[in-house]
């Protein structure tokens, strides 16, 4: 039981993940959603550099904290496409 639990859990996860990547492209405008860690990415908004399989990696608009190159790589499921 357990097993088949795990197993639809990650099912709907990569389904998310699939769902979320259907909406970026190398290139898009984001924002970085708030359900980010740590709290300072929240709301910062950015453009994707790579997509890396199940990862994105974002150019931030002001590298900030320890992101001082201004790449973040984050799940697909933390962006949302943002307009100017």
């Amino acid at each position: 039981m357990i097993e088949a639990i795990n197993d639809r859990m990650a099912d709907l996860q990569r389904i998310k993940t699939e769902r979320a990547l259907a909406h970026l492209s190398v290139g898009a405008r984001v924002i970085i959603t708030s359900s980010a860690k740590p709290q300072y990415l929240r709301g910062q908004t950015g453009e994707v550099h790579d997509i890396d399989g199940d990862t994105v990696i974002v150019c931030l608009d002001k590298p900030l904290g320890k992101f001082r190159s201004g790449h973040v790589r984050c799940a697909p499921s933390l962006l949302m496409p943002w307009g100017r």
